[in-house]
């Protein structure tokens, strides 16, 4: 099993395209902090931009038992970057991070000092680690071609959306010693839709979803399963994040998690480059979220 990471973008912003209750509620949050610990989730994901988030974390009077892992907007300045990731850590409530992600790839490759000033706090034992979160296989390529100094990667890898497997990317990023996180295991909850419950939005590629519907039906795997299956025989892979609204969800994506079948399933069938299905970006450009 990869390790699990939960993600708490829902904790302080109304967020996903299935998401139909909004931001949760802060008891909710507590409860699902509290049923993370007892078992076996022990890292958090967060960032500075996530509203409240990092806040909401840091008033959870266990909050010293968890990894926590945040990402921020930085500066081009060390004093800047200094101040962000400080008041990161007074939001959090806590002494150190786990690691500290460069939210937005642009903001590394227009300032390549931004990474020699993370490893300077990273050497004083504020981090443990710093990475970058990314949205193409060509932003990897280029901390790959530029041997840039960073502990982990964090990219959007699902059932849809394949496209950092290609060009052995991940291969060369573990051999460099780099932690490989994934996140948009759902597609926001695109791939836990059922055909009939689909935004018209997705018509177009209603032949997609209904050829993934009839392989889950054949499998006898039900959506969660059908997504754990995929990233547990992810070679390469360390850390899955995800995000859940409730402690109910919670307990169903681990049991679920735990029961999905151990044969690797080959769902390299569903991989799509279509903008319209896999690209969260571009779905708000449009206007769907």
């Amino acid at each position: 099993m990869k390790n699990l990471v939960l993600g708490t973008v829902q904790f302080g912003l109304n967020y996903g395209l299935t998401n139909k209750d909004g931001q949760v509620n802060i008891e909710e949050v507590f409860k699902i902090l509290d049923y993370a610990r007892a078992n076996g989730v022990n890292t958090l994901d967060t960032a500075s931009a996530y509203g409240e988030a990092e806040k909401i974390l840091g008033s959870y009077n266990h909050i010293s038992d968890f990894n926590v892992i945040t990402k921020g907007v930085n500066t081009s300045n060390e004093k800047g970057l200094r101040d962000s990731i400080e008041k990161s850590l007074l939001n959090l409530n806590s002494q150190s991070l786990y690691a500290y992600l460069i939210h937005k790839f642009d903001d590394l490759k227009h300032n390549r000092n931004l990474v020699e000033n993370l490893n300077a706090i990273k050497s004083e034992g504020f981090l443990k680690k710093i990475g970058v979160s990314l949205y193409n296989p060509e932003e990897l390529e280029f901390i790959l071609d530029n041997d840039t100094k960073l502990d982990i990667v964090q990219i959007p890898l699902n059932i849809f959306d394949q496209r950092f497997l290609a060009k052995n990317l991940l291969t060369e990023a573990k051999r460099k010693g780099i932690e490989i996180h994934i996140r948009s295991i759902y597609l926001q909850g695109l791939l836990l839709q059922p055909v009939d419950k689909l935004d018209l939005y997705f018509k177009p590629y209603i032949d997609l979803f209904e050829r993934y519907s009839r392989f889950l039906k054949d499998n006898k795997i039900n959506r969660i399963q059908a997504v754990c299956n995929f990233n547990n025989n992810l070679d390469f892979i360390d850390s899955i994040v995800f995000g859940v609204c409730s402690q109910d969800q919670l307990q169903d994506f681990i049991i679920n998690n735990e029961i999905s079948p151990c044969e690797k399933l080959d769902f390299s069938q569903f991989s799509s480059n279509i903008k319209d299905v896999i690209d969260p970006l571009t779905w708000k450009k449009n206007g769907l979220i």
